[in-house]
């Protein structure tokens, strides 16, 4: 039982580590296309770290 609770900790682990990343890319695109200094610096200092 507690085998089963761990993997279901460990998908909703992966689901918000793969929606904190999209949307950590979204937004400086977004920016990119609207403000494209500050879009460009975000997008290096991903790339980057």
């Amino acid at each position: 039982m507690s085998y089963i609770k761990n993997t279901l900790t460990k998908n909703e682990e992966i689901k918000y580590l793969f929606s904190f990343h999209w949307f950590e890319w979204v937004v400086p695109v977004l920016l990119c296309v609207f403000f494209p200094p500050i879009g460009l610096f975000l997008v290096l200092r991903v790339v980057f770290t």
